[in-house]
């Protein structure tokens, strides 16, 4: 992320393009292990990396809460050191496994590809806390803790991560109805105005009709519209 000072001012149209460029980094830390909690027991400490589970890598929370559900779980760690372990736990119904994790994005955030005509983030005067320009744009956090996302960003993976996982509902800043539109309002490319669209297309050979995916969207100049629905991962 770029420092405040060397960001675009008011009247600028740029594209965020400050994210990172490196491998997205895997496994989730382990922050805090609740005493007598099966984790516990099966020797996990703070400070350790769960790279797998049921030799899924882990990039989120979501993956966790999906592949951790029943009650065994198979995990590869990593230590401080660099020693990788291996380790089984057990649970009752109902148990929590006992583990906090430092973040819910292991994998890091995922901005904005954006260039918006009305982006307010262009907007903001300089030197300000860096914070503030940060460009989130994770559909991940959409469906965690209810932010707005524009899925302009969002590979076919992701697109059918949320379909199958039913990763609903979401926050959508659709902006406008027509793809050309939006494809012209947000400056992104013919691909990415059209994610909205592919998300509720299905092919006949598919079970589940894409439109049972909620989506709340809001436009520009208008109040949100909420879908409710019911997703498969607990949050």
């Amino acid at each position: 992320m770029s420092k405040a000072s060397d960001l675009p001012g008011a009247g600028e149209r740029t594209r965020a393009d400050y994210a990172p460029i490196e491998a997205p980094r895997k496994g989730a830390w382990i922050a805090t292990i609740e005493p007598g909690s099966p984790a516990e027991r099966g020797g996990l400490y703070p400070g350790l990396r769960v790279d797998t589970v049921n030799g899924v890598e882990l990039d989120d929370i979501i993956t966790w809460r999906w592949e951790a559900s029943d009650g065994e779980v198979e995990l590869e760690l990593t230590d401080a050191d660099g020693e990788e372990y291996y380790c089984e736990l057990t649970r009752e119904v109902g148990q929590d496994w006992g583990i906090e994790f430092s973040d819910v994005l292991f994998d890091g955030i995922r901005t904005c590809r954006n260039a918006c005509v009305f982006c307010f983030m262009q907007m903001l005067p300089k030197e300000v806390r860096s914070t503030l320009y940060l460009r989130d744009d994770d559909y991940r956090l959409s469906f965690l803790q209810g932010n707005f996302v524009t899925l302009t960003n969002m590979s076919d993976a992701d697109v059918e991560r949320v379909i199958q996982w039913r990763l609903e509902p979401m926050n959508v800043s659709l902006h406008a109805v027509s793809p050309e539109c939006r494809a012209r309002l947000m400056d992104v490319t013919r691909r990415g105005a059209w994610t909205c669209s592919s998300a509720f297309a299905m092919p006949a050979s598919r079970s589940m009709p894409r439109s049972s995916c909620a989506l709340a969207t809001t436009m520009a100049t208008s109040s949100v519209a909420r879908s409710n629905g019911s997703s498969r991962i607990p949050r």
